[in-house]
């Protein structure tokens, strides 16, 4: 995403919509005992963190992210006492991360994360940490859960936005930039090719197009996005430092994330794909929106910024604003998948739980 804190924390309106699932099935599971602490992954701007916060006051709760600008941005608006930002990476090695979140093994009662994980790269390392500083066991006064929500999108979103925000870069003056981009190593800066054999990538159908006049219409993006018995690749830009997603069966979908909880340990609860609808009020707040997402302005010269998202805007306004029959108005359909979890008890765990529960027992009736 772009990393404007500033923009984000104004314009992720949809983010906070679906983070009300998240904050209704924590307060019924935890509607008699609050969790003692709470891990928030990729807290970004930490406006979705401290919407935890309002909800259990008394938790200690730590926010991070591997943006310093976010965390920055988060610890000067958001910080209280028992709310916290670290700048941190889920992928990194658990010894780099318990340090820098402050926190031990097996000491979190729930992890949460919100529209984060499907930018991950290394994402059983992601599961494999998360399993590390869960608490294991499952107490029905105070389960051990994870919640994971990576965006995944449906027709029209995900074959319009995406892969119009990408076909911008196809296009002079921006092909001569973007084409010479190398994939970075973590922690690096990208960094020019000195030859072109990034170019040769596979292209997706959506992508292939490289001049405005043959770019896809709108019917035909809306025809590649039915059903598919097939996983379709919807971005290709390998000779940039930029994900290419994948839309699976849903089936499939769930399948996966099902097998990253098994693979980590992890016994899944569930895991569901929820149809969803966000509705933005007009246009400014529509680009406000694209702007904050767009990841390849970061790669892109401050002083050609503004000819670049010109050029992105008159191309969207073609391709999918112009088509909304609501206008001002303009609605977004998409999909999310949540997937809950718990760290399932060991024999030693569980005789601790039943002792300090039996101690509990005996505390209250003395």
């Amino acid at each position: 995403m772009n990393n404007d804190p500033q923009l984000y924390d104004k314009s992720n309106g949809l983010q906070k919509k679906d983070s009300e699932y998240l904050l209704k099935r924590l307060e019924k599971d935890f509607k008699n005992v609050s969790p003692k602490v709470i891990v928030d992954i990729g807290c970004g701007t930490g406006n979705i963190t401290q919407m935890i916060y309002s909800s259990f006051p008394d938790s200690r709760i730590i926010g991070f992210d591997c943006s310093e600008k976010m965390i920055e941005f988060a610890r000067e608006k958001y910080s209280t006492s028992n709310l916290n930002f670290n700048c941190g990476n889920i992928c990194a090695e658990w010894e780099e991360l318990s340090v820098n979140l402050d926190i031990e093994a097996e000491s979190v009662d729930v992890v949460t994360s919100t529209f984060c994980l499907h930018w991950v790269t290394n994402t059983a390392k992601a599961m494999e940490n998360i399993n590390k500083m869960l608490k294991p066991g499952k107490v029905i006064s105070n389960q051990k859960h994870i919640f994971i929500f990576p965006k995944l999108f449906k027709n029209p979103f995900v074959f319009s936005i995406l892969p119009l925000q990408e076909q911008i870069t196809y296009q002079e003056p921006w092909y001569e930039l973007f084409r010479k981009l190398e994939v970075p190593k973590h922690n690096e800066k990208p960094k020019y090719a000195t030859n072109y054999q990034s170019d040769k990538s596979i292209e997706s159908e959506l992508t292939r197009q490289a001049s405005t006049s043959q770019l896809a219409d709108s019917q035909h993006l809306l025809d590649l996005a039915k059903p598919k018995s097939k996983s379709l690749t919807i971005r290709r830009r390998s000779s940039a430092p930029f994900p290419v997603y994948e839309i699976p069966p849903e089936k499939e979908r769930i399948d996966h994330w099902i097998k990253l909880c098994e693979t980590a340990n992890l016994k899944p609860i569930e895991v569901a794909i929820h149809d969803s609808t966000f509705t933005y009020e007009d246009i400014e707040g529509f680009k406000g929106e694209l702007v904050s997402l767009c990841h390849f302005l970061a790669h892109v010269p401050k002083d050609l910024h503004s000819q670049f998202l010109n050029d992105y805007f008159e191309h969207m306004n073609r391709c999918f604003i112009a088509h909304q029959n609501t206008l001002p108005k303009i609605n977004v359909d998409y999909q999310f998948l949540t997937a809950i979890a718990e760290k399932p008890a060991t024999t030693d765990t569980k005789n601790k739980i039943n002792k300090d529960e039996n101690q509990n027992e005996y505390e209250t009736e003395i």
